[in-house]
């Protein structure tokens, strides 16, 4: 990496010579980035950084688990859950769930 401006101008106020940086770049997918490009999807729109923005700046909240005691149906859950989603669909909001084990995820 190149040194910008006030960097140099900081090396240089604390008597140090100017350098070149050795960077590692290591992007992750996250649960908060699958969140984004599955409103992405779910909303049929084309996969660019300007459209995750949009999702970012529209509101998007990611719950990576959420535990449910072992009593409960998961039928039920997920009626719920479907319940939610089709009176808050009308708002433009969307409820997104995977349940992929335990059973409930």
């Amino acid at each position: 990496m190149l040194a910008g401006t006030w960097e140099e101008r900081l090396r240089k106020k604390r008597g140090q010579k100017p350098a070149h940086y050795l960077a590692e770049c290591n992007p992750r997918w996250t649960n908060y980035t699958d969140a984004i490009m599955t409103v992405i999807g779910a909303n049929r729109r084309e996969q660019s950084v300007s459209n995750m923005r949009t999702v970012i700046q529209e509101r998007v909240v990611a719950i990576d688990k959420y535990y449910y005691p072992a009593f409960i149906d998961p039928r039920a859950v997920r009626e719920c859950i479907f319940q939610c989603d089709d009176v808050l669909k009308d708002e433009g909001t969307r409820v997104i769930c995977r349940m992929l084990d335990n059973p409930l995820g």
